[in-house]
């Protein structure tokens, strides 16, 4: 077998390993650490998309926060940590194509995302809380063709 035969027939392998999906998952990894990160982080409260505070809270909820020992200065959407945990990865399936996302689990939880963000565009005029901004994807597919790029090149060693 020629060079470029055991080059394809390799590369047709890596292809069909579960390699690719490992590299997706380790970008998406990083990813969702970001969101949590800016989401959750009560040292600098909750961002939008845009790195706009996310704002305060009601006098009211202020009063339960510090109640269960929460500060109360910033939102930082942790008051029982049960949003923060419910953060998942999953593979979802449209159209034939695989995509890895990140979604939000539970009961009381499932439309939380999509609530809190409305929520806090009508008081605060802030944008997209619970999705990633276009900087976070684009560092995200950075990330995902590093880690092909480096797996194709020690493919190409092998095959020299």
């Amino acid at each position: 077998m020629g060079k470029i035969e055991a080059y394809l027939k390799d590369l047709i392998s890596y292809a069909e390993s579960a390699e690719p999906l490992n590299n997706m998952q380790f970008a998406m990894n990083q990813l969702k650490s970001k969101l949590e990160l800016r989401l959750f982080n009560s040292n600098v409260g909750a961002k939008d998309v845009n790195g706009k505070n996310a704002g305060g809270y009601s006098k009211g909820y202020k009063a339960k926060r510090a109640a269960n020992k929460r500060q109360t200065i910033r939102k930082d959407f942790n008051l029982t940590d049960t949003l923060a945990k419910s953060f998942k990865l999953a593979v979802e399936e449209r159209e034939g194509k695989y995509f890895l996302i990140i979604y939000i689990v539970g009961n009381r939880n499932r439309n939380v995302a999509e609530y809190l963000t409305a929520q806090t565009k009508k008081k605060k005029g802030t944008g997209v809380l619970f999705g990633a901004s276009a900087k976070e994807l684009d560092e995200r597919n950075k990330v995902i063709l590093k880690l092909f790029e480096n797996d194709l090149k020690e493919i190409g060693k092998q095959n020299e």
